[in-house]
């Protein structure tokens, strides 16, 4: 399996482990008294001096999880790509523990106004424990306002939310990608490891490609490359006027964009 798609995984477990500790919180299978202290939850027994423990096994629950994502819209693949890694790790973790974990579905179409709706949804679903998304840092914003207000320890785990110091604006937030402060020097550091001197750079205008430019080129600068920047709408599909201004002397065309097909569409056109 490849390492962005194990990542991703892992990131979907963080929240079906939440929802194992979600399910575990009934104490009815438990005895417990001061002093000699015996534990009973189920099946393997262990001693040490006077306490004596019983260590569960995997325990079956139900619990309803959410996903918001762009399940329809420009950026669908992404809402794909993520909502079935969600269903891969809720499916194993039902079938390994017996459980009866439910999904409940949220497109966003990657909107921000849609985001909030979604979340305020979530938060009307008393059985809803986590969720998964949203995607990009925008919907995040507008999502997690929602939830820090209504309910602050909601938690909710973004797979694709990079910009720097969103997680730390809402208590229930975790994501499963580095920032772009991360990404943006790791970036540059492979560029200049390539023997990159020249390197030209277009952003899509969006939240996302903006931040993660800005940060690869304050390290490429800071590496003494060279940065020719120019900026593209995600809406344009026809690169002929863009392409022709690549300097012959570039080493690297570099696309921080959201959208892959439109960075295919692009080097058709080279």
């Amino acid at each position: 399996m490849k390492y962005g798609s194990m990542r991703r995984l892992i990131g979907l477990l963080m929240v079906l482990a939440l929802i194992a500790a979600a399910c575990g919180g009934d104490d009815s299978g438990s005895d417990t008294t001061a002093g000699d202290t015996t534990t009973t939850t189920a099946a393997t027994t262990t001693t040490a001096g006077d306490t004596t423990t019983t260590t569960a096994e995997p325990m079956a629950c139900e619990a309803t999880v959410g996903f918001v994502g762009p399940i329809t819209g420009p950026v669908a693949f992404i809402g794909e790509v993520q909502l079935n890694w969600f269903k891969y790790a809720v499916d194993t973790f039902n079938d390994e523990t017996g459980s009866m974990i439910e999904i409940v579905e949220g497109d966003n179409q990657f909107d921000t106004a849609q985001s909030a709706t979604v979340a305020a949804q979530f938060l009307d679903n008393a059985d809803m424990v986590a969720t998964v998304g949203p995607a990009g840092s925008d919907q995040v914003d507008a999502a997690g306002a929602v939830f820090e207000a209504g309910d602050p320890d909601f938690t909710f785990i973004s797979p694709s939310s990079t910009r720097v110091g969103i997680a730390a604006k809402y208590t229930g937030m975790f994501r499963t990608v580095p920032t772009d402060d991360d990404q943006g020097p790791t970036t540059a550091d492979f560029l200049v490891a390539q023997g990159a001197q020249k390197v030209f750079m277009i952003d899509d205008q969006s939240s996302y490609s903006t931040g993660l430019a800005d940060a690869v080129v304050t390290a490429l600068e800071a590496a003494n490359v060279e940065v020719i920047r120019e900026s593209v709408s995600q809406d344009v599909t026809d690169f002929s006027a863009l392409v022709s201004t690549i300097p012959d002397d570039a080493d690297f065309v570099y696309l921080p964009w959201q959208v892959a097909a439109n960075g295919q569409i692009l080097a058709n056109q080279m």
